[in-house]
């Protein structure tokens, strides 16, 4: 299955994990994490991908700021990449589980 067609159940995060994901993503303490897990999944644009988690943007919010040369199809995938490799590193952290005290 490639990368565009894989949806947050197809990397194994609940709809649960994922809301706890994008509430962790708008922390900033978590930023540089966050950062980090944008290069893995695309290091030619991971700061438009780590700006569009943890500020909420959309990509067409970021396009009319600073072209991004990806489709949208492309972006969000690689945006769900991100978050599926930032919990691991959060699952890293805290013993391997997403943290539920932030609901």
């Amino acid at each position: 299955m490639g990368i565009r067609d894989k949806n947050y159940k197809d990397y194994g995060l609940s709809d649960r994990e994922v809301k706890i994901l994008f509430q962790m993503c708008r922390d900033i303490k978590w930023r540089p994490l966050l950062q980090e897990a944008a290069n893995k999944s695309n290091s030619g644009i991971a700061k438009q991908i780590a700006d569009s988690l943890h500020f909420g943007w959309s990509y067409r919010t970021l396009d009319c700021k600073n072209y991004i040369p990806v489709s949208v199809v492309d972006f969000y995938a690689y945006r769900r990449k991100a978050l599926w490799l930032f919990s691991k590193e959060i699952k890293e952290i805290h013993n391997g589980v997403i943290p539920e005290f932030l609901i």
